[in-house]
């Protein structure tokens, strides 16, 4: 039986010499991951409270300074008042988001879906903070499962907006509702992954003292081809609800946008 040997290319590495479709066929071979066994990436804006910026915590990032965008499990920072993070928007949905306040030990509770009856016993303490009758916290969160460019790749994540962010993540909407497609006629809606947008950042403040910031989302150049793609697989992978436990247990496990590690007045 003949046995094929890898030839060394100029650079002293093995060419490659396997079919592209032996090794798509293989792709499911490596064993049975699930839900479980995968950290879906968070992008998140860093307050004057984050771990990441406090030196002395086990989650500091070397670098990271309030108002900066990071990126949980892969621990990656970006500036964000001039440079900003690329993003490809794929697919969105809002849950409402049940927390146990830090006090009491924090951690996620549970989430339900917007519209949900649960909203309706919300009340707002003397901080304006969303409180149920069982003393935990409940956040209407918009999340937005996108794609990030880190380092010149395209990596899966989820940018979770609450609060003060609501606003900005309103504006996103709508102008994804009315980006069309260029010339479509009649005018036809683009999917939402057909452009790039740079999200930044701007400090807002209240009063002397309080200090923190809120994203800035700007359109940019069409995606390319294997990028609108990707894209594509990550919004239905997403709209069919396989991702949802992911998400749940990155934020449980405190990789998500949790309250208490803000300084956002509510």
């Amino acid at each position: 039986m003949a046995t094929q040997v890898a030839k060394k290319n100029g650079n002293g590495h093995g060419a490659l010499a396997i079919p592209m479709a032996d090794m798509a066929a293989d792709a499911g071979l490596g064993g049975k991951v699930g839900l479980a066994d995968i950290s879906i990436p968070f992008v998140s804006i860093l307050q004057g409270l984050s771990p990441q910026v406090q030196p002395d915590h086990p989650k500091y990032v070397k670098g990271a300074l309030q108002g900066m965008l990071y990126v949980s499990v892969v621990n990656k920072v970006a500036e964000g008042r001039t440079g900003g993070l690329k993003v490809v928007p794929c697919y969105y949905e809002r849950q409402l988001v049940e927390w146990k306040p830090i006090d009491k030990g924090g951690g996620l509770v549970k989430s339900y879906p917007a519209g949900d009856p649960i909203q309706a016993t919300v009340v707002f303490d003397d901080k304006n903070i969303p409180m149920l009758p069982n003393g935990n916290q409940l956040y209407d969160t918009a999340y937005w499962y996108v794609l990030v460019e880190l380092d010149g790749d395209w990596t899966q994540a989820v940018f979770p907006m609450k609060s003060t962010m609501l606003k900005v993540s309103k504006k996103w909407n709508t102008e994804l509702m009315t980006t069309y497609i260029p010339g479509m006629d009649p005018p036809t809606k683009a999917p939402s992954w057909l452009y790039t947008w740079v999200v930044t950042t701007i400090k807002q403040q209240k009063g002397p003292s309080v200090m923190w910031s809120i994203p800035v989302i700007t359109k940019g150049e069409m995606v390319s081809k294997p990028v609108y793609d990707m894209a594509k697989q990550f919004a239905r992978i997403a709209a069919d609800g396989i991702l949802r436990g992911a998400v749940t247990a990155g934020e449980a496990a405190g990789n998500g946008h949790k309250p208490e590690g803000d300084d956002v007045p509510f």
